[in-house]
């Protein structure tokens, strides 16, 4: 399989593959291998082993990371790595990224405080369709590249309204606002590997050094020194790359420390399926309709389709979704019954998220085996808290989110006091019909952006009369344009990224 993003193939325990070209090369524990994107690649697992293929933002500015490369990973970077992959499932505000931490592990080098590496340092999104598509990459690979945008519209057969409008929707950038963040993040590589200021903004396609400054000191707050002299690389001379962190240990007095996990957030949702979710690391607090339960390491719970779901995890902690399986129709007071995990299982539960969320897995394989499970555990005493007529809404407006009955007509038809009916309908939500409505209909719009439906489509599915009203409400719940989510998921989704992954034999 090739991928448009890079990919770090890390063994956590037991022994892996990944064959590349005609080199299969293996991966035994605690070892990863970095596989540049554009590589074609097939991942396999030995039994009892588990690895992840965790996916990583494009880093096309840096020229020592375009070779594949075998690396030792610290037994203390392990949390960080599972957080990496993780992120990129898309379950909590914001991207992952690769972050100077992981950089600086890879390149071998003593700094590594995260919190060093700048975000505005990083390559710009890239846009999904084409030609915008092609002229990002190609810009990002030549950053000082003089054509302008009537030049590259010319070069591509395209108008120069059709490469803006694609740059904006797709990015959430106008064009000249994009090209200088790729030259940013490519002056930044440079700064890095200890190039001057002078040489650096003529490279990158600045007309002159006070241009850079400008540019830089503007998206990154330092100039081109400060960040130079805060960022810089092992300079010429020391071993290369590859002697490195061929033998880590050999450069280092002892690895460096990994970033600090952030606290994150999920946004409120609506699922229209159930999921269990389990604390890997540290402390998390889940909500679903009015429910509300602390959970510490080794907790898992099931979270129900069709109330109000909002989860919160703290610094340094990790909850993991193991996996979803349909709604069982309609919403259910759930008590939110806490199952402790105990810490023998931790390999298993690793493995069961990796098979669920990749192509990773055996031959036979039942993603819902494990929510089955728990649900037989967990609603063996608990009897469905809705009625006929709050199920019958529910799960009409699951079927077809573009139904635009209201509360009112609702009661009318099922013959129910408009007042008792929104009160039981909120003691089972744990919100107003209208908002939940709304936060139903966000969340299959993820769902069927997801599974690479055109937004157009789904704005229709959904109900809404113009792309443009869709866009708004889209943006409004996500932080991001409809189009920005669906190039973020065509650049992480591991169903399309690892989709030819031999199945592990079991």
């Amino acid at each position: 399989m090739v991928g448009s993003s890079p990919i770090l193939f890390w063994t956590r325990t037991g022994t892996a593959s990944a064959k590349i070209g005609d080199t299969t090369h293996h991966v035994s524990a605690g070892r990863a291998l970095w596989i540049p994107a554009g590589v074609s690649h097939i991942f396999a697992a030995d039994a009892g082993s588990v690895a992840f293929p965790i996916l990583l933002p494009p880093i096309d500015t840096h020229e020592r990371f375009k070779r594949v490369l075998s690396v030792t990973i610290p037994p203390q970077w392990e949390d960080w790595l599972v957080y990496q992959f993780a992120r990129s499932l898309g379950y909590l505000h914001g991207e992952t990224r690769a972050g100077g931490g992981l950089l600086r592990l890879l390149a071998g080098s003593p700094s590594s405080d995260d919190s060093q590496a700048h975000p505005a340092t990083l390559p710009p999104p890239l846009p999904w369709s084409n030609p915008a598509g092609e002229v990002a990459r190609g810009l990002l690979r030549t950053p000082g590249l003089s054509h302008d945008l009537t030049e590259l519209a010319t070069e591509f057969g395209v108008s120069v309204r059709t490469l803006q409008r694609q740059f904006a929707d797709e990015t959430g950038m106008r064009f000249a606002h994009w090209r200088t963040k790729a030259r940013i993040a490519a002056a930044a590589a440079h700064l890095s590997d200890g190039r001057s200021v002078a040489w650096t903004a003529h490279q990158v396609g600045f007309s002159a050094t006070s241009s850079l400054s400008h540019a830089f000191r503007q998206q990154v707050g330092l100039t081109p020194s400060e960040y130079r002299r805060q960022n810089q690389l092992p300079a010429p001379g020391t071993p290369t790359l590859q002697q490195t962190i061929s033998d880590f240990s050999a450069h280092t007095d002892q690895p460096p420390d990994p970033p600090v996990i952030p606290a994150e957030k999920s946004w409120s949702r609506i699922n229209t399926f159930d999921i269990v979710v389990w604390v890997y690391r540290g402390t998390a607090t889940v909500e679903a309709a009015n429910v509300k339960r602390q959970l510490r390491h080794g907790d898992a719970v099931l979270l129900p389709a069709g109330a109000r779901i909002t989860v919160t995890v703290d610094s340094g902690s990790l909850l993991l979704p193991l996996g979803v399986r349909p709604g069982a129709g309609g919403p259910v007071r759930m008590p939110l019954k806490i199952v402790h995990l105990p810490v023998e299982s931790e390999n298993f539960l690793l493995h069961t998220l990796v098979a669920n969320y990749t192509s990773l897995r055996p031959r036979v394989h039942d993603p819902t085996s494990l929510v089955d499970d728990f649900l037989n555990i967990t609603r063996q005493q608990l009897p469905p808290f809705s009625s006929d007529d709050l199920r019958e809404i529910t799960e009409t407006l699951s079927l077809n989110p573009s139904d635009r009955r209201s509360l009112a007509e609702w009661a009318r038809e099922l013959n129910r006091s408009l007042p008792s009916l929104r009160e039981e309908f909120i003691a089972t939500t744990g919100e107003t019909f209208p908002i939940w409505r709304g936060q139903l209909r966000m969340t299959i719009a993820r769902e069927l952006i997801d599974g690479g439906a055109p937004v157009k489509t789904v704005a229709r599915r959904l109900g809404y009369a113009s792309l443009s009203g869709f866009s708004r409400v889209f943006s409004n719940a996500f932080g991001m344009s409809p189009r920005a989510h669906q190039m973020r998921q065509q650049k992480y989704w591991y169903a399309e990224h690892i989709a030819q992954s031999p199945a592990r034999k079991y």
